[in-house]
Protein backbone atom coordinates (compact mmCIF):
# COMPACT_ATOMS: atom_id res chain seq x y z
CA UNK A 1 0.00 0.00 0.00
CA UNK A 2 2.79 2.48 1.03
CA UNK A 3 4.25 1.70 -2.32
CA UNK A 4 1.39 2.77 -4.35
CA UNK A 5 0.28 5.64 -2.67
CA UNK A 6 4.77 6.40 -3.35
CA UNK A 7 3.95 6.09 -6.58
CA UNK A 8 0.91 8.12 -7.24
CA UNK A 9 2.56 10.87 -5.27
CA UNK A 10 5.87 10.98 -7.75
CA UNK A 11 3.22 10.84 -10.86
CA UNK A 12 1.24 13.88 -9.05
CA UNK A 13 4.56 15.63 -8.54
CA UNK A 14 5.96 14.94 -12.04
CA UNK A 15 2.59 16.11 -13.49
CA UNK A 16 2.50 19.61 -11.68
CA UNK A 17 6.12 19.80 -13.31
CA UNK A 18 5.45 19.64 -16.76
CA UNK A 19 5.93 23.56 -18.34
CA UNK A 20 2.86 25.20 -19.65
CA UNK A 21 3.81 26.93 -22.49
CA UNK A 22 1.35 29.74 -23.51
CA UNK A 23 -0.75 30.43 -26.29
CA UNK A 24 0.95 33.77 -27.16
CA UNK A 25 -0.41 36.03 -29.19
CA UNK A 26 1.16 37.00 -32.83
CA UNK A 27 0.77 40.77 -33.66
CA UNK A 28 1.90 39.94 -37.26
CA UNK A 29 -1.75 38.41 -37.61
CA UNK A 30 -3.59 40.50 -35.17
CA UNK A 31 -4.24 44.21 -37.19
CA UNK A 32 -4.89 45.61 -40.35
CA UNK A 33 -2.71 47.18 -42.38
CA UNK A 34 -3.07 50.36 -41.00
CA UNK A 35 -3.17 49.54 -37.45
CA UNK A 36 -0.17 47.71 -37.54
CA UNK A 37 1.59 50.41 -38.80
CA UNK A 38 -0.05 52.75 -36.81
CA UNK A 39 1.18 50.83 -33.53
CA UNK A 40 4.84 49.56 -35.05
CA UNK A 41 5.92 52.13 -37.44
CA UNK A 42 6.71 49.95 -40.27
CA UNK A 43 4.58 47.64 -42.21
CA UNK A 44 4.71 44.09 -42.00
CA UNK A 45 7.39 43.21 -44.94
CA UNK A 46 9.16 45.86 -43.57
CA UNK A 47 9.55 44.36 -39.94
CA UNK A 48 9.72 40.60 -41.39
CA UNK A 49 13.02 41.50 -42.99
CA UNK A 50 14.47 42.77 -39.36
CA UNK A 51 13.50 39.26 -38.29
CA UNK A 52 14.89 37.60 -40.51
CA UNK A 53 18.46 40.15 -40.40
CA UNK A 54 18.50 39.42 -36.42
CA UNK A 55 16.73 36.16 -35.88
CA UNK A 56 19.79 34.27 -35.43
CA UNK A 57 20.82 36.56 -32.23
CA UNK A 58 17.53 36.22 -30.52
CA UNK A 59 16.77 32.79 -31.04
CA UNK A 60 20.54 31.91 -29.99
CA UNK A 61 19.68 33.97 -26.76
CA UNK A 62 16.53 33.35 -26.29
CA UNK A 63 16.36 30.91 -22.89
CA UNK A 64 13.66 28.42 -23.26
CA UNK A 65 12.87 29.15 -26.80
CA UNK A 66 9.48 29.58 -26.01
CA UNK A 67 9.07 33.57 -27.15
CA UNK A 68 9.16 33.31 -31.69
CA UNK A 69 11.29 36.02 -33.04
CA UNK A 70 8.74 37.96 -35.03
CA UNK A 71 6.96 38.11 -31.41
CA UNK A 72 10.22 39.72 -30.10
CA UNK A 73 10.45 42.02 -32.80
CA UNK A 74 7.29 43.38 -32.81
CA UNK A 75 7.14 43.91 -28.78
CA UNK A 76 10.41 46.02 -29.04
CA UNK A 77 8.93 48.28 -31.81
CA UNK A 78 6.54 48.43 -29.90
CA UNK A 79 7.79 49.94 -27.17
CA UNK A 80 10.36 52.13 -29.08
CA UNK A 81 6.83 53.40 -30.98
CA UNK A 82 4.88 53.95 -27.75
CA UNK A 83 7.14 54.62 -24.90
CA UNK A 84 5.09 52.90 -22.80
CA UNK A 85 5.58 50.82 -19.77
CA UNK A 86 7.17 47.74 -20.37
CA UNK A 87 4.37 45.95 -18.64
CA UNK A 88 1.83 47.43 -21.37
CA UNK A 89 4.06 46.20 -23.99
CA UNK A 90 4.43 42.65 -22.21
CA UNK A 91 0.79 42.05 -23.01
CA UNK A 92 1.34 42.60 -26.85
CA UNK A 93 2.74 39.27 -26.75
CA UNK A 94 1.57 37.47 -23.65
CA UNK A 95 4.68 37.93 -21.69
CA UNK A 96 5.83 39.09 -18.08
CA UNK A 97 7.11 42.92 -17.45
CA UNK A 98 10.53 41.19 -16.58
CA UNK A 99 10.39 38.78 -19.92
CA UNK A 100 9.37 41.97 -21.97
CA UNK A 101 12.25 43.77 -20.55
CA UNK A 102 14.79 40.86 -21.54
CA UNK A 103 13.22 40.87 -24.59
CA UNK A 104 13.45 44.39 -25.38
CA UNK A 105 17.32 44.60 -24.45
CA UNK A 106 17.56 41.53 -26.22
CA UNK A 107 16.42 42.82 -29.38
CA UNK A 108 18.10 46.36 -28.88
CA UNK A 109 21.46 44.65 -28.91
CA UNK A 110 20.94 42.47 -32.19
CA UNK A 111 20.11 45.86 -33.60
CA UNK A 112 22.74 47.95 -32.10
CA UNK A 113 25.31 45.18 -33.33
CA UNK A 114 23.96 46.52 -36.94
CA UNK A 115 23.58 50.38 -36.67
CA UNK A 116 26.82 50.82 -38.91
CA UNK A 117 25.07 49.86 -41.53
CA UNK A 118 22.50 52.52 -41.74
CA UNK A 119 23.98 55.59 -39.94
CA UNK A 120 26.99 55.61 -42.37
CA UNK A 121 28.76 58.96 -43.42
CA UNK A 122 29.34 60.22 -46.63
CA UNK A 123 32.12 59.23 -48.69
CA UNK A 124 33.06 62.34 -50.83
CA UNK A 125 31.04 61.51 -53.73
CA UNK A 126 27.64 61.22 -51.66
CA UNK A 127 29.41 64.23 -50.21
CA UNK A 128 29.24 66.50 -53.03
CA UNK A 129 25.17 64.99 -53.67
CA UNK A 130 24.74 66.45 -50.64
CA UNK A 131 26.15 70.01 -51.10
CA UNK A 132 23.74 70.58 -54.02
CA UNK A 133 20.82 69.48 -51.55
CA UNK A 134 21.49 71.37 -49.25
CA UNK A 135 22.56 74.76 -51.24
CA UNK A 136 19.16 73.97 -52.67
CA UNK A 137 17.17 73.57 -49.31
CA UNK A 138 18.68 76.69 -47.62
CA UNK A 139 21.42 78.57 -49.89
CA UNK A 140 24.26 77.86 -48.10
CA UNK A 141 27.30 76.51 -49.95
CA UNK A 142 29.63 73.77 -49.58
CA UNK A 143 27.79 72.03 -46.49
CA UNK A 144 28.26 68.14 -46.30
CA UNK A 145 25.77 67.53 -43.23
CA UNK A 146 24.30 69.77 -40.17
CA UNK A 147 25.20 68.89 -36.76
CA UNK A 148 23.11 69.37 -32.98
CA UNK A 149 22.40 67.97 -29.91
CA UNK A 150 19.15 67.12 -28.20
CA UNK A 151 18.44 65.82 -24.86
CA UNK A 152 16.67 62.54 -24.21
CA UNK A 153 14.85 62.54 -20.87
CA UNK A 154 15.91 59.19 -18.43
CA UNK A 155 14.34 58.28 -15.22
CA UNK A 156 16.91 59.65 -12.46
CA UNK A 157 19.71 57.03 -12.21
CA UNK A 158 20.75 55.32 -9.01
CA UNK A 159 24.85 56.60 -9.88
CA UNK A 160 25.96 59.99 -10.31
CA UNK A 161 22.47 61.21 -10.48
CA UNK A 162 23.28 64.83 -10.24
CA UNK A 163 25.68 64.68 -13.45
CA UNK A 164 22.70 63.90 -15.92
CA UNK A 165 20.35 66.98 -14.82
CA UNK A 166 21.11 69.21 -17.59
CA UNK A 167 20.08 72.81 -18.17
CA UNK A 168 16.24 72.45 -18.02
CA UNK A 169 16.55 70.83 -15.04
CA UNK A 170 15.52 67.45 -16.03
CA UNK A 171 17.58 63.97 -16.08
CA UNK A 172 18.67 63.35 -19.62
CA UNK A 173 21.29 61.67 -22.16
CA UNK A 174 22.99 64.38 -24.06
CA UNK A 175 22.73 63.33 -27.65
CA UNK A 176 24.64 64.65 -30.74
CA UNK A 177 23.68 64.07 -34.09
CA UNK A 178 24.85 64.82 -37.73
CA UNK A 179 22.48 64.76 -40.60
CA UNK A 180 22.16 64.96 -44.27
CA UNK A 181 19.89 67.02 -46.62
CA UNK A 182 17.85 64.04 -46.92
CA UNK A 183 17.61 64.16 -43.03
CA UNK A 184 19.37 60.85 -42.63
CA UNK A 185 21.62 60.63 -39.65
CA UNK A 186 25.19 59.97 -40.65
CA UNK A 187 26.75 60.12 -37.31
CA UNK A 188 25.23 59.81 -33.78
CA UNK A 189 26.94 59.63 -30.44
CA UNK A 190 24.89 59.01 -27.36
CA UNK A 191 27.08 58.12 -23.96
CA UNK A 192 26.97 61.43 -22.37
CA UNK A 193 24.71 62.72 -18.94
CA UNK A 194 22.93 66.40 -19.71
CA UNK A 195 25.25 68.14 -17.67
CA UNK A 196 27.57 68.43 -20.42
CA UNK A 197 27.72 70.63 -22.95
CA UNK A 198 26.89 69.96 -26.76
CA UNK A 199 30.89 71.60 -27.39
CA UNK A 200 32.36 69.03 -25.35
CA UNK A 201 29.99 66.08 -26.41
CA UNK A 202 31.51 67.07 -30.25
CA UNK A 203 35.15 67.86 -28.94
CA UNK A 204 35.21 63.61 -27.74
CA UNK A 205 34.46 62.54 -30.61
CA UNK A 206 36.06 60.52 -33.98
CA UNK A 207 34.35 62.87 -36.23
CA UNK A 208 36.15 66.06 -34.31
CA UNK A 209 39.01 64.31 -34.29
CA UNK A 210 39.20 63.96 -38.00
CA UNK A 211 38.50 66.71 -39.06
CA UNK A 212 40.94 68.66 -37.02
CA UNK A 213 43.29 66.65 -38.59
CA UNK A 214 44.85 66.71 -42.33
CA UNK A 215 43.55 65.21 -44.98
CA UNK A 216 39.97 65.56 -43.69
CA UNK A 217 37.64 62.67 -44.12
CA UNK A 218 35.26 64.79 -46.90
CA UNK A 219 35.95 68.00 -48.52
CA UNK A 220 33.09 70.57 -46.78
CA UNK A 221 31.68 72.11 -44.25
CA UNK A 222 29.07 71.00 -41.48
CA UNK A 223 26.99 74.02 -39.45
CA UNK A 224 26.28 73.86 -36.18
CA UNK A 225 24.45 76.39 -33.89
CA UNK A 226 25.92 78.65 -31.35
CA UNK A 227 26.36 76.57 -29.06
CA UNK A 228 29.34 75.30 -30.97
CA UNK A 229 33.04 76.08 -31.64
CA UNK A 230 33.74 77.83 -34.91
CA UNK A 231 36.09 75.88 -37.26
CA UNK A 232 36.90 76.19 -40.91
CA UNK A 233 35.30 73.21 -41.36
CA UNK A 234 32.14 74.10 -38.57
CA UNK A 235 30.62 77.30 -39.50
CA UNK A 236 28.30 78.82 -36.62
CA UNK A 237 26.22 82.26 -36.86
CA UNK A 238 27.10 86.20 -36.16
CA UNK A 239 25.99 85.72 -32.70
CA UNK A 240 25.75 89.96 -33.53
CA UNK A 241 25.70 90.76 -37.59
CA UNK A 242 27.15 94.18 -38.40
CA UNK A 243 26.13 94.25 -41.82
CA UNK A 244 23.96 92.98 -44.88
CA UNK A 245 25.86 90.31 -45.88
CA UNK A 246 26.18 89.20 -42.35
CA UNK A 247 23.04 89.10 -41.88
CA UNK A 248 22.39 86.87 -45.60
CA UNK A 249 24.38 84.67 -43.95
CA UNK A 250 23.05 84.01 -40.76
CA UNK A 251 19.65 83.71 -42.40
CA UNK A 252 20.95 80.76 -44.86
CA UNK A 253 22.66 79.04 -42.19
CA UNK A 254 18.99 79.10 -40.36
CA UNK A 255 17.21 78.11 -43.03
CA UNK A 256 19.86 74.69 -43.87
CA UNK A 257 20.86 74.26 -40.34
CA UNK A 258 17.40 73.55 -39.43
CA UNK A 259 17.47 70.04 -41.18
CA UNK A 260 19.41 68.51 -38.36
CA UNK A 261 15.95 70.11 -36.20
CA UNK A 262 13.47 68.47 -38.35
CA UNK A 263 15.41 64.90 -38.51
CA UNK A 264 15.04 65.12 -34.73
CA UNK A 265 11.85 65.93 -34.45
CA UNK A 266 10.17 62.74 -37.01
CA UNK A 267 12.37 60.57 -34.94
CA UNK A 268 10.92 61.59 -31.87
CA UNK A 269 7.37 61.47 -33.99
CA UNK A 270 8.02 58.41 -35.09
CA UNK A 271 9.80 56.83 -31.72
CA UNK A 272 7.86 58.01 -28.62
CA UNK A 273 10.02 56.45 -26.39
CA UNK A 274 12.55 59.35 -27.12
CA UNK A 275 10.46 61.97 -25.60
CA UNK A 276 11.27 59.83 -22.07
CA UNK A 277 12.94 57.11 -21.13
CA UNK A 278 12.56 54.72 -18.27
CA UNK A 279 15.51 52.89 -18.32
CA UNK A 280 19.41 53.23 -16.50
CA UNK A 281 21.73 55.34 -18.63
CA UNK A 282 23.46 52.63 -20.66
CA UNK A 283 20.21 51.14 -21.87
CA UNK A 284 18.75 54.42 -22.39
CA UNK A 285 21.93 55.42 -24.92
CA UNK A 286 21.88 52.06 -26.63
CA UNK A 287 17.66 52.55 -27.08
CA UNK A 288 18.57 55.98 -28.89
CA UNK A 289 21.25 54.92 -31.29
CA UNK A 290 18.74 52.04 -32.54
CA UNK A 291 15.92 54.44 -32.40
CA UNK A 292 18.05 56.45 -34.81
CA UNK A 293 18.80 53.37 -36.93
CA UNK A 294 15.60 52.76 -37.20
CA UNK A 295 14.55 56.26 -38.51
CA UNK A 296 17.12 56.01 -41.37
CA UNK A 297 15.78 52.85 -42.40
CA UNK A 298 12.26 53.92 -42.26
CA UNK A 299 13.14 56.78 -44.67
CA UNK A 300 15.27 54.74 -46.68
CA UNK A 301 11.77 52.82 -47.34
CA UNK A 302 9.91 56.30 -48.19
CA UNK A 303 7.68 55.26 -45.46
CA UNK A 304 5.78 58.39 -44.02
CA UNK A 305 6.64 60.27 -41.08
CA UNK A 306 3.67 60.11 -38.21
CA UNK A 307 1.64 62.92 -37.45
CA UNK A 308 2.26 63.54 -34.18
CA UNK A 309 2.58 67.14 -32.63
CA UNK A 310 5.97 67.78 -32.30
CA UNK A 311 7.86 68.65 -28.96
CA UNK A 312 8.77 72.41 -28.20
CA UNK A 313 13.05 72.72 -29.16
CA UNK A 314 14.78 73.16 -25.28
CA UNK A 315 17.72 73.45 -26.73
CA UNK A 316 18.74 76.52 -28.77
CA UNK A 317 20.03 79.05 -26.27
CA UNK A 318 22.53 78.02 -25.63
CA UNK A 319 25.93 80.41 -26.58
CA UNK A 320 29.72 78.88 -26.79
CA UNK A 321 31.86 79.54 -24.57
CA UNK A 322 35.88 78.68 -24.94
CA UNK A 323 35.96 78.87 -20.72
CA UNK A 324 32.98 76.41 -20.02
CA UNK A 325 34.51 74.30 -22.69
CA UNK A 326 36.92 72.64 -20.32
CA UNK A 327 39.91 73.08 -22.76
CA UNK A 328 42.76 72.26 -21.22
CA UNK A 329 45.23 75.23 -20.56
CA UNK A 330 47.86 73.63 -22.25
CA UNK A 331 45.94 73.35 -25.13
CA UNK A 332 43.74 77.03 -25.07
CA UNK A 333 46.70 78.92 -27.43
CA UNK A 334 46.12 76.15 -30.18
CA UNK A 335 41.93 76.44 -29.64
CA UNK A 336 42.21 80.03 -30.01
CA UNK A 337 44.39 79.91 -33.34
CA UNK A 338 41.33 77.56 -34.75
CA UNK A 339 38.61 79.54 -33.61
CA UNK A 340 40.54 83.02 -35.46
CA UNK A 341 41.33 80.30 -38.34
CA UNK A 342 37.38 79.65 -38.73
CA UNK A 343 36.13 83.08 -38.10
CA UNK A 344 38.47 84.03 -40.79
CA UNK A 345 36.89 81.31 -43.08
CA UNK A 346 33.40 82.38 -42.05
CA UNK A 347 34.41 85.77 -43.37
CA UNK A 348 35.71 84.35 -46.93
CA UNK A 349 32.56 82.71 -47.07
CA UNK A 350 30.68 85.75 -46.40
CA UNK A 351 32.42 88.12 -49.29
CA UNK A 352 32.73 85.22 -51.68
CA UNK A 353 28.77 83.87 -51.79
CA UNK A 354 26.80 86.75 -49.58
Amino acid sequence: MAATYSMLYEAERNLRRNRVFRDRTNPIDSWDDAEFYRRLRFRRSDVLEIVDDIQEDLVNANRGRNVAATSQVCLALSFYATGAYQNVCAHLVGVTQRTAGRIIDRVTRALLDRAHRWIVFPDQPEADRQKAKFLKLGGFPDVVGCIDGTHIRIQAPLKHEHEYICRKNFHSINVQVICNADLLFIDAVAKWPGSVQDAWVLRQTSIFAAFETHPKPVDGVMLGDSGYMIREWLMTPFLNPSTRHERKYNAAHTSTRCTVERAIAAAKRRWHCLRGLRLEPEKACHVIIVCLMLSNKARMLKLEDPEDQDEEDEDNDYMYNILEDNVPEQNLATERMRVTAGQAARHRLVDQFF
